[in-house]
């Protein structure tokens, strides 16, 4: 589990965000959303523990983050960015492995079924390709790949994968494959999934839980179904969206007009 209180960025004069508070419980699918500029991928950094906090705690397990060891944390939390370096020389399934970074980390702790994770996201064909020689596309699916892969590696009970837009750069097939991984990590690894995301209609009917972020603060944390009969999302966004009740826990959005 994890637990960000009171979560405040300022950078000079300007609050990124203010007073933002968030739960995401083992086994859960939290999706973060809002407007351009509404501190989301800030907000991701900071449970990730790569952005400071001006103010403001993120516990791991009921430990602040702050007093975990690297290694440590690299066992409990694994880190998908939106934008990775494309001039990493290595081979696919060193990169999968951690070879990138954490060479050390890993030495002594065995494969715990890379190829396999591979296969998932369907590059087990690419295992032994440059990183540097793949599309936009398949590199985002080799993050995620390395990013189950160090978790499951990790055989933590209250591991954590958060992810910043992971579906950017892929086709319709390849964001059902990528949704379908987020759903197992927390269904079957009782991962707390947590994930920033552009695409309202598919974060609000995929989400266990909702944050949406405006202007640095939050407008609403819950269910999904809770979202039904108001006009928050479209107040937020500026378009008219309704939410539909699909069954006792899920909605489908519309955009209207």
């Amino acid at each position: 589990m994890i637990t960000a209180s009171s979560i405040a960025v300022r950078r000079k004069d300007t609050a990124i965000l203010d007073g933002v508070s968030l739960t995401a419980e083992p086994g859960t699918i939290t999706m973060i959303i809002g407007p351009n500029g509404a501190g989301k991928s800030t907000f991701l950094g900071v449970l990730a523990g790569d952005v400071r906090p001006s103010s403001g705690m993120v516990e791991m397990g009921g430990r602040d983050i702050r007093q975990y060891h690297p290694r440590e944390l690299a066992a409990l939390r694994a880190v998908v960015p939106q934008h990775t370096a494309t001039n990493v020389p290595l081979p696919v399934i060193d990169v999968v492995q951690g070879m990138a970074q954490s060479r050390s980390w890993w030495r002594g702790n065995g494969d715990y079924g890379a190829m396999d994770i591979l296969e998932q996201v369907e590059l087990r064909h690419k295992a032994c390709d440059m990183f540097s020689t793949l599309s936009g596309g398949e590199r985002q699916l080799v993050m995620i790949a390395r990013a189950l892969h160090q978790l499951r590696q990790g055989k933590s009970s209250k591991s954590v994968l958060l992810l910043d837009e992971p579906t950017s750069a892929l086709d319709l097939r390849h964001q059902r494959i990528v949704y379908r991984l987020m759903r197992e990590a927390a269904d079957l690894h009782s991962m707390s999934v947590i994930c920033v995301s552009h695409d309202v209609l598919a974060s609000a009917e995929r989400a266990d839980r909702l944050l949406v972020l405006d202007r640095g603060t939050c407008a609403f944390v819950g269910r999904p179904v809770d979202l039904v009969g108001t006009d928050l999302l479209t107040d937020r966004f500026g378009v008219p969206i309704e939410v539909q009740r699909y069954n006792e826990l899920q909605v489908r959005l519309a955009l209207v007009g």
